[in-house]
């Protein structure tokens, strides 16, 4: 059973790795929460799936796989730190299907939260094939982040509604719906309203722009 954090208990991040495109981002994203938060470990698990070796040869290429791991792991590690601050990394490497050695090792570890990528398959691929992150998501018993790359490359932020004025309704007109504001609700609207702590937490103060 896992236990309640305590202010002397680590916080403990667990990122699923598979060398197949995704490590980076899902690590980059572990690391981040772990270092954002005090007192915290960073773990990563990489599996190598034995369960379809049907003769030796296969045997023998799973084992390399688990064998060449560290190294491999080791590189990604060392292109985080060339942007992040160097900290102690701990590795799992264990044989088994990688959602469910996922599962088990944050178990083991009691893990607080679990990070894994996804390439985001559809279709008859992930029919086929299942996806890990899903089969996490469905089947975790800890807060799990599904690590993607951030692109808002071809996307548009959205423009709150509200009532318009004369001002909003000709800009939108001229601009055939481009510009939605007009300059002086476009400064209301698109500030963000910041809370900010006033007294140890217990209350905030709400600061308008």
């Amino acid at each position: 059973m896992s236990q309640a954090n305590t202010p002397q208990s680590p916080y403990k991040v667990l990122v699923a790795v598979a060398f197949d495109g995704t490590a980076q981002t899902a690590l980059e994203e572990g690391l981040r929460l772990a270092e954002s938060i005090e007192h915290s470990e960073l773990h990563v698990v990489h599996s190598v799936d034995v369960t379809g070796a049907a003769n030796s040869d296969a045997v023998r290429e799973a084992d390399a796989g688990l064998q060449n791991a560290p190294k491999y792991l080791h590189e990604y590690v060392d292109k985080l730190w060339e942007t992040h601050t160097p900290r102690q990394v701990i590795a799992h490497f264990r044989p088994g299907p990688a959602a469910a050695t996922a599962l088990q090792v944050a178990v083991d570890v009691d893990a607080d939260v679990l990070v894994v990528g996804t390439h985001r398959r559809g279709g008859i691929e992930k029919m086929l094939l299942g996806s890990v992150a899903e089969q996490i998501l469905h089947k975790a018993h800890c807060p799990v982040l599904v690590a993607v790359p951030k692109s808002y490359e071809g996307d548009r932020a959205t423009e709150r509604p509200a009532a318009a004025c004369p001002a909003c309704l000709k800009k939108r007109a001229e601009t055939k719906g481009q510009t939605y504001w007009c300059e002086d609700h476009r400064r209301k609207y698109s500030s963000p309203h910041v809370y900010v702590p006033r007294d140890q937490g217990r209350t905030s103060v709400l600061v308008t722009p």
